[in-house]
C-alpha cells in the first residue's frame, strides 16, 4: 500500500510540476498568478514545496510576448523580487497593457483621452484665451 500511494504522490507532483509550465495565453494575469498560487500551493500540501526562485520562474515562464520588456527589467535587478512584488507590478503592467491596446484600438478616444482640453472647438478655444487673458 504504501509504495502505490508514493508512486501516485510522484505522479501528482510531476504533474502539478507540469501545471507550473503552462502559458498565460488569453488568461487574465489575476486568474493566470491564481492557478500558479494554486499549483504551488497544493505541491507544498503534498510535501513538494517549491522555492521562491521556481515560483518566480514558473510565473515569468508563462508569460506572453507582451510581457518579454517586463521579464527582462525583472531578471536585470540584482536583488530578486518577492513573489507578492512580481504580482503586484504584473497586475500594473496588464493594466497599462490594457490601456495602450485600448489606445490603439480607437486612436481618436486616445487623442482625446490624452488631450489637456476638454474639446478643440472653437467655443472652448475662446474660454481658454480669455481665462489667459485675464491673468
Amino acid at each position: 500500500m504504501h509504495v502505490y500511494y508514493a508512486s501516485q504522490t510522484r505522479a501528482r507532483v510531476k504533474k502539478l510540476k507540469i501545471e507550473l509550465c503552462t502559458p498565460k495565453k488569453d488568461q487574465t494575469i489575476n486568474t493566470y498568478l491564481l492557478n500558479i498560487k494554486k499549483t504551488v500551493d497544493t505541491l507544498a500540501a503534498i510535501g513538494s514545496p517549491i522555492s521562491t526562485d521556481d515560483n518566480l520562474e514558473a510565473i515569468l515562464d508563462g508569460l506572453t510576448e507582451e510581457y518579454d520588456s517586463f521579464v527582462t527589467v525583472v531578471l536585470s535587478r540584482i536583488y530578486p523580487y518577492a513573489v507578492e512584488e512580481i504580482e503586484a507590478l504584473l497586475l500594473s503592467q496588464e493594466e497599462w497593457l490594457d490601456k495602450h491596446k485600448t489606445a490603439e484600438q480607437n486612436p481618436l478616444q486616445a487623442n482625446l483621452v490624452s488631450s489637456p482640453w476638454p474639446s478643440h472647438n472653437n467655443h472652448n478655444h475662446k474660454k481658454i484665451q480669455q481665462f489667459f487673458q485675464q491673468r
